[in-house]
């Protein structure tokens, strides 16, 4: 049984496919693992779950998502939302432990796993190395949000 997995290893490196799985294997170290299972998509974050929340709500609101309903617990988040389609979306975010978070997603009553992706890379992409490791400060000059630009600088001869 060896044999044949050591070859298919080979295999893989010989021809370049083995370099693409060490990336993979770093984000999944940094952003957490998925699974996409009876139409739901769930992945588990290395991060607090106040972190997460924070994420999850940031999400919402950069998509214009309309929530339907909000009902926060300790240690828990359910959020229903609905797109311009009024297709629902069901979020749930569970603590795990101290630095673990679980994020679920559901698209309307049978899933759909291309729009859970891309409403958990929403997620993932709100997250700060800051929000994994408490030692990590941002920069002074860093944007509040992704999507928000730095400040003007002031130029010569202005007031």
């Amino acid at each position: 049984m060896m044999r044949p997995l050591l070859a298919l290893a080979i295999l893989l490196a010989a021809s370049g496919c083995g370099a693409a799985l060490i990336p993979s294997a770093i984000s999944i170290a940094q952003l957490g693992t998925t699974t996409f299972s009876g139409g739901s998509l769930e992945t588990v974050y290395p991060q607090p779950y106040s972190a997460v929340v924070d994420a999850v709500r940031k999400a919402i609101a950069d998509l214009d998502l309309k929530v339907e309903v909000d009902r926060p617990q300790r240690g828990f988040l359910y959020i229903e939302a609905s797109d311009l389609t009024d297709t629902s979306i069901a979020i749930r975010v569970k603590q795990r432990t101290a630095y673990l978070t679980s994020v679920h997603i559901r698209i309307g009553s049978t899933g759909d796993q291309p729009y859970s992706t891309a409403l958990m890379s929403r997620i993932a992409g709100n997250m700060k190395p800051q929000d994994t490791d408490p030692t990590v400060k941002p920069s002074p000059d860093e944007p509040k949000t992704p999507m928000q630009a730095p400040p003007p600088s002031k130029q010569e001869g202005e007031g």
